[in-house]
């Protein structure tokens, strides 16, 4: 329904639980990183801290992509092609484990 913001809140408050298991959190996150992006994307920058993308963001592909996402949507280029190239490897990483 793109209610981003909606969806940014939530995901943020259910991140602060202590009782979520470990894929939980990452779920969130993914999904609290996506919501951001989108944010930017619809041009409520205000609405999204800027901050730095954390060390546990390039950890995987889908944390990488979202961080990239809202680097390319702040048009810093340079950092999302940066982002986008570790995702990919992340990616391929993946591919090969399997």
């Amino acid at each position: 329904m793109e209610e981003f913001q909606i969806a940014s809140e939530i995901y943020k408050a259910i991140s602060t639980r202590d009782s979520l298991a470990k894929t939980e959190e990452y779920d969130v996150r993914v999904n609290h990183g996506a919501s951001k992006a989108q944010l930017v994307f619809a041009g409520h920058e205000e609405l999204v801290a800027k901050e730095k993308t954390k060390a546990e963001d390039l950890e995987s592909f889908e944390t990488t992509f979202n961080a990239a996402c809202q680097s390319i949507a702040r048009g810093e280029f340079a950092a999302a092609a940066m982002l986008l190239k570790r995702a990919r490897g992340s990616y391929s990483d993946l591919r090969t484990d399997t």
